[in-house]
């Protein structure tokens, strides 16, 4: 157990293509939500990037310096122990760092890092008119003086064809100085459409119609649901695409058509997170894969965007046997 007041030590995998994984120091406020899945900003050389818990309260390698982590990422845990296990598969089996399996995974811009950027210093200024300067070393300073706020490092090399070795003897001598950003979380909010009928009584009666087999199709799937659905959910109940129906159900104004926000994460823990049975086809897909766990076999799925592909792979993935 950490003594009270202590770091609580934690393993992590970097967003970058380095083999294995790091241990950094929580205090006890951050470390009280820490999880495996939690996101963290750790130090990493000389700059500050995105790293994913895989252990918490591990031991720290011996004669190791542990560092401590900058920031803990707010909300749920990005993934989940289960989910942990099968990055770790995958890794071992396509020979990659964990970091760079969990940076594909996770969603786009959730992964940061810190970008240098130089600004000219006084001194620099007084250089320019004062001073007997190569060509390099003059362009590189007349860039930075028309930019108020510095210039990211890679733009001024690109620009002048300055190299590291040349930025830090300038900022040896006082001329330029370099500072480390973080840029803020990339990740735009997600959101969905979901369809509501907003007239059951007319609703039903269009249904008793015998025009339009495949518009009575989605509204009785809407009706039978008694409930917001997305155009994915009611794909799955009336077996085809569903969206020039449902554009003319919105125009009509017998269904409405609300967006809503949904997180980029899941709550991965608890049976909640899988529906509690599957279809007939799905079933028959799911029994017949895993009769083969043990062999390596392939397998083609095939089914329409939104026919429940994903919830087949989602429960082959938690049924597979431990270690394959």
């Amino acid at each position: 157990m950490t003594p009270r007041g202590e770091p609580v030590i934690v393993e992590c995998a970097v967003t970058l293509p380095v083999p294995g994984t790091f241990h950094y120091g929580l205090p006890p406020d951050l470390a009280d939500g820490a999880r495996v899945g939690t996101g963290l900003i750790v130090p990493f050389g000389k700059r500050h990037v995105t790293g994913f818990v895989v252990g918490v309260g591990t031991e720290a390698p011996v004669g190791v310096e542990i560092k401590s982590a900058r920031e803990l990422l707010a909300g749920e845990p990005f993934f989940g122990p289960e989910q942990l296990e099968f990055f770790r598969f995958v890794a071992r089996y396509y020979a990659m760092p964990i970091g760079e399996v969990l940076r594909t995974a996770l969603p786009p811009g959730v992964s940061r890092s810190t970008k240098r950027r130089a600004l000219l210093t006084d001194a620099g200024r007084e250089a320019m008119s004062t001073r007997d300067l190569g060509e390099r070393d003059l362009a590189v300073l007349r860039e930075l003086a028309a930019k108020k706020n510095g210039m990211a490092v890679r733009t001024l090399q690109t620009r002048t064809g300055a190299g590291a070795s040349a930025l830090r003897r300038l900022e040896d001598n006082g001329w330029i100085e370099s500072t480390a950003d973080l840029p803020p979380a990339a990740s735009r909010p997600k959101y969905v459409d979901y369809f509501l009928v907003t007239d059951e009584e007319l609703a039903r009666e269009q249904l008793r119609g015998k025009r339009g087999p495949r518009r009575r199709a989605v509204l009785g799937a809407m009706l039978d649901a008694a409930r917001p659905l997305s155009s994915a959910e009611i794909q799955t109940a009336v077996r085809f695409p569903p969206s020039a129906q449902l554009g003319d159900l919105v125009r009509s104004g017998l269904v409405e058509k609300t967006k809503v926000e949904v997180s980029r994460r899941r709550e991965w823990e608890g049976e909640d997170f899988y529906p509690e049975t599957l279809s007939e086809e799905q079933q028959s897909a799911f029994d017949r894969i895993a009769a083969s766990f043990g062999a390596f076999r392939t397998f083609l799925l095939h089914g329409v965007t939104g026919s429940g592909k994903t919830e087949v792979y989602l429960r082959l993935c938690r049924a597979r046997p431990r270690g394959e």
